[in-house]
């Protein structure tokens, strides 16, 4: 998972691709994190939820083993 959370931080720093901003419009290449250039079909836009929701069930399992100094980074 803190794999996963340093991949989500070093999204919010990439450029937008088709004229569309990769935190909405995302597709990645698997495993080189890269985003992915060929075309994308439709639009789909769940990836902000579902990156939320698992990084605050992440935050709060951390919290409730006492590891919240990770999570305050």
């Amino acid at each position: 998972m803190q794999k996963y959370t340093s991949w989500v931080l070093s999204l919010q720093n990439k450029n937008e691709i088709h004229n569309n901003d990769i935190l909405d419009e995302v597709k990645f290449e698997i495993p080189s994190g890269n985003i992915f250039s060929g075309g994308w079909c439709r639009p789909q836009n769940d990836a902000p939820g579902l990156r939320a929701i698992t990084l605050i069930s992440y935050a709060n399992l951390l919290l409730a083993n006492n590891q919240g100094n990770y999570v305050n980074e």
